[in-house]
């Protein structure tokens, strides 16, 4: 039996785009690496990329078109793993729609995580393992019996993300808005329990605007040259550089990792420029908005003015999305791709709270618990702050729970993890290898409700 204060377990939060992870009782992860992963397959002595994996709940196995024999298939995780430049290396994301799709790399991602970044034994550590509030039946039972039978851990618990962010605020009643890379997810958390009815998840979030910004400067004619394309730069003239790439012509870079490593790079020029106004962005009439000047890898300058607003705006305001006819080809490729109708994210927030229970609503509108990357956009608290003012029932008194701590709001999942999974009681929630056995996988819909 694993209890008390002698668990010593292990966290693992395992987002759409950052895996986090480290001991109970801490106040931060060990490890923060990207969720991404780089796929190399091998064939003789031939590497071949391209292969698809059934993901949960699907019927078809392999798409025919893609499918290649391969002896040898070499997973490659962490952060100098995949932004290292490799001939035929693919960089995959194991995730889809914020859920676990390929299992091969998330098993790798665990591997790596456990023996290179913690330098524990599986078969020896209890794991707390954060999951979305969304999660599928299908996918928490292949989860459980992985880490069962071929970590053989001695114990585990999934807990909502939602769940262990609230925790992580103090709070066992609250409205958690979590919007990551991935996915953008409200949900209400009552007596430490995520109400399911509750739940509204979206899209749009931070890679939307990744790729939102992506667009936006393709569209401006900016040539965006990665780190791993460049050999030396001099300055040549005070804000003009003299570049010299290195000569790739005869090495086999695949699409994805070029993609990737523009989108780390536009993904910073996103986090560091982007705005969002504290009443809604009307690009006529701030015309005089500052610029904000980004030094790309290669020394030119780009500037954002507007963009930096218009971008961040449709968080909000979705009118633009919801119109077939909009005439940027991003928004409309996106709204046709995800083949939904949006809801801004105060309307969601109103939405949620309005499914649930009308004698916890007043506890809900007073404890707003906004967590993940996407809601570290200047403004993002206050903008919110001002529409669900003017929106919500005037009866109820409303707080936004938002540190001004990046990554207490980064980490929040893992936070909530290292609280609940430190206290000492905390053993008897525990599903054990022994139970695990005498009831199979489906043990976890019980033990981890």
């Amino acid at each position: 039996m694993h209890g008390g204060d002698e668990i010593g377990a292990i966290v693992l939060d395992l987002g759409t785009s950052y895996t986090k992870a480290g001991y109970a009782g801490e106040d931060t992860p060990k490890s923060v690496f990207p969720t991404d992963v780089g796929v190399l397959f091998q064939t003789g002595n031939e590497t071949t990329v391209g292969e698809r994996v059934k993901a949960i709940g699907e019927e078809v196995d392999v798409d025919q078109s893609s499918k290649k024999p391969s002896k040898k298939i070499t997973y490659l995780v962490g952060s100098n793993a995949v932004s290292h430049r490799r001939d035929y290396m693919e960089i995959k994301n194991p995730m889809e729609g914020g859920l676990y799709k390929d299992f091969d790399m998330i098993e790798g991602i665990w591997s790596h995580t456990l023996s290179d970044q913690l330098r524990v034994e599986g078969n020896t550590t209890p794991i707390l393992l954060g999951e979305p509030s969304f999660n599928t039946q299908a996918i928490r039972e292949k989860t459980t019996e992985i880490l069962f039978e071929k970590f053989s851990t001695p114990a585990l618990f999934l807990s909502k993300n939602s769940v262990l962010s609230a925790f992580a605020s103090g709070k066992s009643t609250a409205l958690v808005m979590d919007s990551g890379g991935g996915v953008t997810c409200v949900n209400t958390v009552v007596d430490g329990y995520a109400l399911q009815k509750s739940l509204i998840k979206s899209p749009l979030a931070g890679d939307y605007l990744t790729q939102y910004y992506l667009h936006w400067l393709e569209q401006k004619k900016v040539e965006i040259r990665p780190h791993y394309l460049i050999s030396s730069k001099k300055e040549i003239r005070p804000g003009e550089f003299e570049v010299e790439l290195k000569d790739l012509s005869k090495v086999h870079t695949t699409n994805s990792f070029k993609q990737f490593s523009i989108l780390q790079l536009v993904r910073d020029i996103k986090e560091s420029g982007g705005r969002l106004s504290e009443t809604p962005f009307d690009e006529a009439a701030n015309t005089n908005i500052p610029n904000y000047s980004y030094e790309l890898p290669d020394g030119n300058m780009i500037d954002l003015g507007t963009e930096r607003y218009k971008i961040s705006e449709t968080l909000f305001n979705t009118s633009s999305l919801n119109n077939p006819n909009n005439s940027d080809p991003f928004l409309s490729q996106f709204r046709a791709n995800s083949r939904e109708d949006f809801m801004g994210y105060t309307q969601m927030i109103i939405n949620s709270i309005s499914r649930s229970d009308a004698d916890i609503r007043r506890d809900l509108f007073n404890n707003i618990i906004l967590t993940g990357g996407n809601t570290l956009i200047s403004g993002f608290p206050e903008r919110l702050h001002k529409e669900l003012t003017e929106k919500a029932p005037q009866m109820y008194k409303l707080k936004i729970l938002a540190t001004n701590t990046p990554v207490e709001r980064k980490f929040s999942v893992f936070i909530g993890g290292s609280i609940l999974g430190s206290l000492g009681t905390f053993h008897q929630m525990w599903m054990s290898k022994a139970e695990y056995e005498e009831h199979g996988s489906s043990i976890v819909q019980k033990k981890c409700p």
